[in-house]
């Protein structure tokens, strides 16, 4: 056995794990670092365990791995893989790469587009791959690269695709974008814009609130809790007018598209053509048109649905987020994020004051204000005295009429149909209800009973001969005893029916 085999073999226990993890590994490690562009031979040693000492680390003979002569840089791709990948830069694109960069990489035998987030001098491996092509300006600054390593490190997500999502249309394209080319700038206008209305006690405070805080440049986070009508929108503009008055631009978030025409339009008259659009709407060139338009500054106001909370936005002063507690800023596909709760992040990490504004405000959000998270501004009263529509509360319980419909409600229906108006009737829940209520015994369940018919006559039963269920403690022991109410009911009918 030879002096090298021997050494091995007489390692310790560690060294013999780390060797034949990095044994089985090794392949798989070099195709997924796009050391080999895809063909599979091995370039180089496998990278060990980090040291948590930054990029450095020691080989098993324990000699120190550093490159002088290169630099290195780590790039994130769009792809489902919680990791960077090390790429070698050449000298002839040395002062091209920088973080924020979008560079083309060699990566499992195919070119593909990155974002680059990190440079060094240090490689954990002989040799790597290099840089194909890097194409600058930075589309991500430090700020915008910070954050969605965050977003990306909070919802256990690919961090290249979180990049991605944070580029309209995604990156491929970005480099030679007619729509970004096509970015022209409006002047400043430096007249004051005059206020279109006089505002309420309550807007006044909310307002002067708001001022306030973006004139101290502080991270505070508020919720505008405001009944429909009192006027939040107002509110917002005059926020977003102390923001363009101490240089700096305004974020506004909407849940959904259809929302935005009316906020933009309220926007522009009050900024004229300096108010930008981020929405899935528009066509790719008009969405890259805005955002070149906001990574330069451009623009005074940003409106967008969730994903706009990634938008470009270099002297970002306010957040905005209209309608707070909608469940539409949750992202549903990958990379999953909440937009609401991503713009609370992001004003924190700026220290800049966000508005959760809402009628009606989400738990989390009433939450936060109850423990003093937020400070909650407060607009009880619609604007110009106009009253709330009058709500009725109807117990079925309680009510007379015997079926889903209350009697009230029925009534109601019939005035408007008799005067040739129309009605709305709004549903609770989409498909079928998995329980019935009686208006004299307690919730009976019917989980058993998939036929109507079976239904409709355990219905009849149960209102004919109701027994209550309450007191039998867990809800599984009610649905049990329910079910079996249900099949001594239907049992009847049929019996007293005949064959």
């Amino acid at each position: 056995m030879s002096r090298v085999s021997d050494r091995w073999r007489r390692a310790s226990p560690e060294a013999m794990g780390w060797r034949m993890a990095v044994s089985r590994l090794a392949s798989s490690a070099d195709r997924a670092e796009g050391l080999d562009g895809g063909s599979g031979r091995k370039v180089g040693a496998p990278a060990p365990p980090r040291t948590g000492r930054g990029e450095t680390w020691r080989t098993p003979t324990g000699a120190l791995r550093y490159s002088a002569a290169m630099s290195f840089a780590q790039v994130a791709l769009a792809i489902p893989l919680r990791q960077t990948f090390a790429y070698r830069v050449p000298e002839a694109l040395a002062e091209s790469v920088e973080p924020g960069v979008q560079v083309q990489v060699p990566f499992r035998g195919r070119a593909r587009r990155g974002i680059v987030v990190g440079l060094s001098r240090e490689s954990p491996r002989d040799r790597v791959l290099e840089v194909g092509a890097a194409f600058p300006p930075a589309l991500f600054d430090a700020h915008l690269l910070a954050f969605t390593h965050w977003v990306a490190d909070y919802y256990l997500a690919p961090w290249g695709e979180v990049l991605a999502t944070a580029l309209p249309g995604g990156g491929e394209g970005m480099a030679k974008s007619r729509g970004r080319k096509a970015a022209v700038e409006d002047r400043v206008l430096a007249a004051a814009l005059p206020d279109r209305f006089t505002l309420t006690p309550e807007q006044r405070a909310a307002a002067r609130t708001l001022e306030g805080a973006v004139r101290e440049r502080r991270f505070a986070p508020f919720l505008l809790h405001g009944v429909t009508g009192s006027g939040k929108t107002e509110v917002y503009l005059r926020a977003a007018s102390a923001a363009r008055d101490e240089g700096g631009q305004t974020l506004l978030l909407v849940p959904e598209v259809a929302l935005s025409s009316q906020l933009v339009r309220e926007f522009r008259r009050r900024f004229a053509h300096r108010v930008g659009v981020l929405h899935s709407y528009l066509s790719v060139a008009e969405r890259r048109r805005n955002w070149e338009l906001a990574r330069r500054g451009a623009l005074d106001v940003v409106v967008g649905a969730r994903s706009a909370v990634f938008a470009p936005l270099p002297a970002l002063r306010l957040i905005v987020v209209d309608e707070e507690h909608e469940p539409a800023y949750k992202q549903g596909s990958p990379p999953r994020y909440h937009g609401r709760d991503a713009a609370v992040r992001r004003a924190q990490m700026l220290g800049v004051p966000v508005v959760l504004g809402s009628a009606t405000p989400s738990l989390e959000s009433l939450a936060n204000a109850s423990r003093g998270k937020y400070a909650r501004l407060s607009l009880p009263k619609r604007v110009d005295g106009r009253r709330l529509p009058k709500v009725t509360l109807v117990d079925l319980r309680r009510a007379a009429g015997g079926t889903l419909l209350s009697a009230a409600l029925h009534e109601a229906l019939a005035a408007r149909i008799a005067r040739g108006e129309q009605s709305i009737l709004f549903l609770n829940r989409r498909g079928h209800s998995h329980h019935t209520q009686s208006s004299r015994a307690a919730l009976v369940a019917l989980p058993l009973l998939r036929s109507p018919g079976a239904r409709a006559h355990a219905v009849s039963e149960l209102r004919r001969h109701p027994v209550p269920l309450l007191g039998l403690g867990h809800p599984a022991r009610r649905a049990r005893a329910a079910a079996r109410l249900a099949r001594d009911a239907l049992a009847a009918a049929r019996h007293r029916r005949g064959p």
